[in-house]
């Protein structure tokens, strides 16, 4: 009857302590890319609350297990036990937490039919005599038991789980032997104790060991960082927006229990490099250096699914041109010159030696004559604190036409247009930080987490810490503050 038992807390123990492994699935060992401008930004740290709740466990093993869920065919089976044994669920199971929510118990109520093969001596009840009758035959016996599985699942600090496992059980109805088709006697003492024996002695010590070998957290995450973390991770196609986290540290916390779920959460530091760039996983790939693994720590408690992440943003050409295009050429009137409305037609940008080079297409819509010219900008953007926006330093501005007409204005109106247009690609840092966030909420909404649940992303704030330039990207160093909390169902 051990191995019924065994079959069926394995697959409990699989839904219950998956939770241990899945909160780990998204700390890995990954490459490291040598960036000596952002080396120093690498505070990102995230806490992720996951959740599972009873009733989903409970109709999840109710899926699992209906009808007959064990036969036993020999006396011989299970060090012989001189059992054979029919067992069928004989009801729903229950799962719910101790009083102070420091256990979690499972009950599974069984109707175990049992032919029994006696060898011993039992002690019957006739009035107020209690013969001892020697029993040396097969007996067919019926009874309905409720199993009861508690479980204290301890994670160590080699990140095993540790079951540590009790199994009883409650008669729901007793066996019985007749004698000469007269006599009636309970035998639960003698089914009882052989159970139980069998409970303590195999069952228990075979789930633990199970267990601790099913669930090794630390293999799970060199095995899911070979397979995911190294290499860039496209999170938007439309945005072209590419993740990649590198040298994870991981904390995770035990599990814990309320009166309808379970809990677990994973604290753990990391560096996030985001970009956008069509080439952004070439690039990055021929960046990165060799692989460097980080043993995880355990923490005992931890109770937050509040996260920062402090990251760069790489915005390669492609996304930086789009960015000045929407605040320009959307504009329909760069400049009044006297008669002459001007305004912006095309931009094009590229980084040329540590500058950003664009090209800016104006052209004259109203006036007497009518003009085009090509206004070009090379400079370097910087993050100014006092103004709060980003800037233009170092410009160096040429303005050319084919038309006759740019020769007749005088050098304060060219000035003045210089200026109109280095003021058009200052950025304020909030309109980029609103920017950034509904980007970054844009792709969030088309994540779940890995299939298996329900995946609440609350985006609090974006705060935009400082902007460089680095070889051909704008380096953004973001700030995103909010909370996570992953509710998972239908694990199998």
């Amino acid at each position: 009857m051990n191995t019924m038992i065994v079959m069926t807390h394995k697959r409990l123990a699989l839904h219950l302590i998956m939770l241990g492994v899945v909160v780990l699935m998204s700390v890995g060992y990954a490459q490291r890319v040598e960036d000596q401008r952002v080396e120093a930004y690498d505070t990102s740290q995230i806490g992720i609350n996951f959740q599972y709740s009873f009733e989903e466990l409970q109709e999840s093993l109710d899926e699992m297990f209906s009808g007959v869920i064990y036969v036993d065919e020999s006396f011989e089976n299970n060090s012989n036990d001189n059992i054979l044994a029919e067992v069928r669920k004989d009801g729903a199971m229950r799962v719910y937490s101790a009083d102070d929510y420091s256990k979690l118990y499972v009950t599974i109520p069984l109707d175990i039919e049992v032919v029994y093969k006696f060898d011993e001596a039992i002690r019957g009840k006739i009035l107020w005599w209690r013969p001892k009758i020697q029993l040396k035959e097969h007996k067919e016996l019926k009874f309905k038991v409720l199993l009861k599985f508690e479980l204290n699942p301890l994670l160590d600090n080699a990140l095993k789980l540790r079951a540590r496992t009790k199994v009883s059980f409650d008669w729901i109805t007793y066996p019985y032997v007749s004698f000469y088709y007269i006599f009636r006697f309970r035998v639960q003492d003698q089914v009882g104790g052989k159970l139980q024996s069998t409970l303590d002695k195999n069952v228990i010590k075979r789930i633990d060991e199970y267990i601790s070998e099913r669930v090794d957290v630390r293999k799970f995450i060199l095995n899911f960082q070979r397979k995911n973390l190294n290499r860039p991770i496209l999170l938007d196609e439309e945005t072209l927006l590419w993740a990649v986290a590198n040298r994870s540290r991981a904390k995770v916390s035990q599990l814990t229990f309320d009166e309808k779920n379970i809990y677990a959460n994973i604290y753990f530091t990391f560096r996030l490099d985001l970009f956008w760039d069509e080439d952004g996983a070439r690039q990055f790939s021929l960046a990165t250096a060799e692989v460097k693994n980080f043993a995880p720590s355990l923490t005992a408690k931890q109770n937050s699914n509040n996260f920062t992440i402090s990251t760069p943003v790489r915005l390669g050409a492609a996304a930086l041109q789009g960015i000045i295009a929407k605040r320009i050429v959307r504009n329909p009137v760069l400049i009044q010159e006297g008669k002459n409305t001007i305004r912006v037609r095309e931009i094009y940008l590229k980084f040329q030696d540590n500058s950003m080079v664009f090209d800016a297409y104006l052209e004259t819509v109203t006036g007497n004559n009518p003009f085009e010219m090509v206004a070009t900008v090379t400079a370097t953007p910087m993050y100014l604190n006092p103004t709060a926006s980003i800037e233009l330093i170092n410009v160096d501005y040429n303005l050319e036409s084919d038309s006759f007409f740019l020769s007749l204005w005088s050098s304060a109106n060219k000035k003045r247009l210089k200026q109109t247009i280095i003021e058009n690609v200052r950025l304020p840092v909030s309109q980029l930080a609103s920017d950034v966030k509904k980007m970054t909420e844009k792709a969030l909404s088309k994540l779940s987490f890995y299939s298996i649940g329900d995946l609440d992303v609350n985006l609090n704030k974006v705060t935009i810490e400082n902007v460089f330039m680095e070889e051909n990207y704008i380096i953004v160093l973001v700030d995103f503050k909010g909370t996570i909390t992953v509710s998972l169902k239908d694990l199998f």
